[in-house]
């Protein structure tokens, strides 16, 4: 009878996981990004470009941030104006 396998070895080790963790807990404007929150595919795009991995998947990355305990958030856009006088027109 055969023991349980363990299956496939983690392509990414501990210490990538949690830069990759850490960094979906920093905020990316502080990365000198122009959004307010991490979105998956500009996350997969930071990480790459920081050399913190050669390659990723969207899903790879969704599963180490979701076993993370992180919940990210969709993105929203905002448009706001550079009228001096929006938020009183905005209220009326």
């Amino acid at each position: 009878m055969r023991g349980k396998t363990t299956g496939r070895k983690p392509r990414f080790t501990l210490e990538q996981r949690a830069k990759i963790i850490g960094t979906v807990n920093s905020d990316p404007r502080k990365s000198g990004l122009n959004v307010s929150t991490w979105g998956l595919s500009g996350l997969k795009r930071y990480i790459i470009e920081n050399k913190f991995v050669d390659s990723i998947s969207i899903e790879t990355l969704r599963q180490i941030v979701k076993h993370g305990n992180k919940k990210y958030k969709k993105s929203r856009k905002w448009l706001y104006s550079n009228d001096p006088d929006f938020a009183k027109k905005n209220s009326e």
